[in-house]
């Protein structure tokens, strides 16, 4: 599976790409963040949630990966015994491609037994991969760092690093910090800008909406570095987002699903309008009516700004830190569902959809352990969470052994929880999951 569904950052906190929750690795009352020493996590984590709901990368993701599970759906109900066998092998040919595609498109993941800190780039190279399926070429970045211990060693440039680069540039420019050499994949785009347009580095408005423009395409980058490579050759100067505009203009995109010579801001309505609709199909069930319709005016409003501001994310750079930009987002947006450690959970409600929430993860559940061993032996990991919820008398549905080990063998068809809701709005209850034998 593409990573980027994955945890972005599992050591202070993390976003899940497609499924709209946040985790936060504090035992803190989520409410007591906003002015504490942990409210930089929190706004890393809120600028994931507005990328994947804004930019032509994340929300072709959110498609694929309900594509995912359908296929995966689709499995099952061929099953003449009932089972579900993990982890899923994608059999359907599109969907298949899709995800061999959006792996390079993502980026490939290091080996973290070297330091990524205090790195150089030696040298970036232009490079190729042919999908074998189809015979499509996509174009990556194979760059060669080097760092302090004198390792030297090839990266694969992917949407991770566009993705993490914007994000902690925001983060820092609300919450400065002292770390001025971030790991990768948080420093990537800025030792890029270093290497190829070295008078923008400090610019960081001009930086963040780059990767926010190229993040409008399937593979930002590849985008990202031709942008630059772009201002480099011509001897640019670029001082607003109208200029990176249009050089971005000048790119025309060709594809199985729309002519040559199709723009990226046809590709980008395509893209939300497709994600919103497999998103309201997804969640189209009685109990998340008020999930739909918080998905669909959190759409609408990212509409109304890329009206006024295409690069309205990166515009949080130019309000003064005083001004809380980031929480005045969560107001207008509202908030996917954040966890702390304790497994408690926490909202700003635009829209009274709180206690709906939590189907989102569930979602993500079901995901996880169709494509995970070790997830599937573990269980549902919303078991905590769901006690948090039992003790405060949000619900009424009980925590059993199922939980833990076969939470797919849940039958409670009085109240039903939001796994087995998900479970059963599928068409899959009395299903069960087996361990794939090859």
């Amino acid at each position: 599976m593409n990573d980027l569904r994955r945890k972005l950052s599992v050591e202070l906190g993390f976003y899940k790409s497609s499924f709209f929750f946040i985790g936060m690795n504090t035992f803190r009352d989520l409410e007591k963040v906003f002015g504490s020493n942990k409210e930089y996590i929190l706004t890393h984590e809120y600028i994931h949630f507005l990328q994947d709901i804004s930019t032509t990368f994340a929300l072709s993701n959110i498609s694929h990966t309900i594509a995912v599970i359908n296929n995966f759906i689709d499995e099952a109900k061929e099953s003449d015994e009932k089972e579900i066998s993990v982890p899923l092998v994608i059999r359907n040919a599109n969907v298949r491609i899709n995800d061999d595609m959006f792996r390079v498109y993502f980026g490939k993941n290091l080996s973290y037994n070297i330091s990524l800190t205090n790195l150089k780039i030696i040298k970036y190279v232009k490079k190729e991969y042919i999908q074998p399926d189809i015979n499509k070429k996509i174009e990556y970045y194979s760059i060669k760092f080097n760092n302090l211990d004198g390792d030297i060693f090839d990266y694969s440039l992917g949407a991770v690093d566009i993705l993490e680069g914007m994000a902690y540039i925001i983060e820092d420019h609300i919450h400065p910090s002292e770390d001025v050499n971030p790991p990768l994949p948080y420093s990537t785009v800025q030792l890029l800008v270093e290497k190829i347009v070295p008078n923008l580095a400090s610019n960081k408005y001009i930086i963040s909406t780059i990767c926010e423009l190229a993040l409008q395409t399937y593979n930002p980058g590849t985008m990202f570095v031709d942008i630059l490579e772009i201002i480099s050759n011509d001897n640019l100067e670029v001082k607003n987002t109208q200029d990176i505009l249009s050089i971005m203009d000048g790119f025309s995109f060709s594809g199985p699903s729309y002519p040559s010579g199709t723009t990226w801001r046809k590709i980008y309505k395509e893209s939300s309008e497709r994600a919103l609709e497999n998103l309201k199909g997804f969640y189209g069930y009685n109990s998340t009516s008020k999930v739909r319709d918080w998905i669909e005016r959190a759409f609408q409003i990212v509409e109304n700004k890329k009206n006024g501001k295409v690069n309205f994310i990166s515009e949080i750079i130019k309000s003064s830190k005083e001004s809380a930009p980031v929480q005045g987002l969560m107001v207008e947006f509202g908030t996917p569902i954040i966890i702390n450690n304790r497994q408690k959970g926490f909202a700003i409600d635009n829209g009274n959809v709180s206690d709906q929430l939590s189907y989102m993860r569930s979602a993500f559940e079901l995901y996880d352990i169709m494509t995970s061993k070790k997830k599937f032996i573990r269980g549902c990991s919303m078991r905590v969470f769901c006690k948090q919820l039992i003790k405060e008398k949000m619900v009424n549905y009980s925590v059993d052994e199922n939980c833990y080990h076969r939470p797919w063998e849940r039958n409670n068809n009085e109240s039903l929880c939001p796994f087995e809701a998900t479970f059963a709005f599928n068409e899959l209850a009395g299903y069960k999951f087996v361990l794939r034998k090859n």
